[in-house]
């Protein structure tokens, strides 16, 4: 195997660039503004593609919603060196913003490393765009993120101080479900099936990847089996869980491409009404082909339910036209049957 560029492994990298998407979780202390909303905007695309050696732009819109004006906001990133290093930044000269500066101020703590920058005045009403450049350095196989968030406390609307921008390569993974048997036996247990479709949106193939579940406070209410024919496997690939859960590993996808395979369900009980338990897919086994770590653009999708009960009645209107047609012929045949019996 070949030696990788990176300083850690990718699944501790994605969940890096994860941690800075998920700006809420931070806990904020700073100065207090009690009497304005403070709210961080894109004023440029989120989602910004780059391919290693290439620069790009973002910019953050900081807004006072007022009612009462600002002499000055602070807005920060909990940034690790090395993660710097991967996407180094700066930030041009520029009126109205002054940065970057060392430190995460909103965690005086100290044990997260970052950067911040300052705007104001700000009157009530006004809002200022601060640009800035990122490169991806040429040896970084690992998409990123920088979550920029302004100070929470006291704030009035805090649900809108974060904002997140990530850069890289990118895939759009998503799952679905749908229940394709079912049928209550003698001693009244229930039997099931239920295929699951992934599929890879683009724009980067992935290798093989995990979709599964954690069940370390709750079981499902059936026995879940993929070793079956044209089933998804064993369950032995699960996600990162504090102590059980199960997964099944999905192949490689390029783009455009998907994969379908069945899940045998069995009720742990005797069956009275329809089960249900989710899978989720695990994003952080999402990987380039040289193994560097990708960031999901649409979560959306990445959720789905295995459901034992009845299999869904499928409409003539969601049938493709050759299953249509033939319905119609056989509706119109038996019509006819009916028809030269009178």
């Amino acid at each position: 195997m070949s030696s990788r560029p990176e300083p850690t492994g990718s699944y501790l990298q994605l969940s890096l660039a994860r941690l800075l998407l998920g700006c809420t979780l931070c806990l904020f202390m700073g100065a207090v503004h009690a009497n304005s909303d403070i709210a961080l905007s894109a004023a440029s695309p989120s989602v910004m593609p780059l391919v290693q050696g290439e620069d790009g732009e973002f910019v953050v819109r900081v807004t006072n919603k007022g009612p009462d004006p600002l002499p000055l906001v602070t807005v920060a990133t909990p940034v690790s060196s090395i993660y710097l290093g991967w996407y180094p930044m700066s930030m041009p000269v520029q009126a109205g913003c002054a940065g970057l500066f060392p430190g995460f101020p909103f965690h005086p703590s100290g044990f997260i490393s970052g950067f911040h920058f300052t705007v104001g005045p700000l009157a009530a009403g006004q809002h200022q765009d601060c640009r800035f450049t990122v490169h991806r350095a040429v040896t970084t196989i690992n998409d990123g993120a920088y979550g920029w968030q302004t100070e929470e406390e006291n704030d009035p609307q805090p649900s809108n101080n974060a904002v997140a921008f990530i850069m890289g390569s990118f895939t759009d993974v998503g799952i679905r479900t749908e229940t394709v048997g079912f049928a209550v036996g003698a001693d009244g247990f229930a039997d099931g099936l239920v295929r699951l479709t992934a599929k890879n949106n683009g724009p980067t193939a992935v290798r093989e990847f995990q979709v599964g579940m954690c069940t370390d406070t709750i079981l499902p209410d059936f026995s879940i089996d993929g070793d079956i024919a044209q089933g998804c496997g064993g369950t032995q690939f699960g996600p990162v869980c504090f102590d059980n859960g199960f997964g099944f590993l999905r192949p490689q996808l390029e783009v455009g491409e998907s994969h379908s395979c069945l899940i045998r369900l069995r009720s742990r009980t005797p069956y009275t009404e329809p089960l249900s338990f989710p899978l989720l897919l695990q994003t952080f086994t999402l990987v380039r082909s040289d193994l560097g770590a990708l960031i999901d653009l649409d979560a959306g999708n990445d959720y789905a339910e295995m459901v034992l009960g009845p299999v869904p009645t499928v409409s003539v209107e969601t049938m493709n036209p050759i299953g249509r047609w033939c319905l119609i012929v056989l509706l119109l045949a038996m019509a006819g049957r009916m028809l030269s019996r009178r």
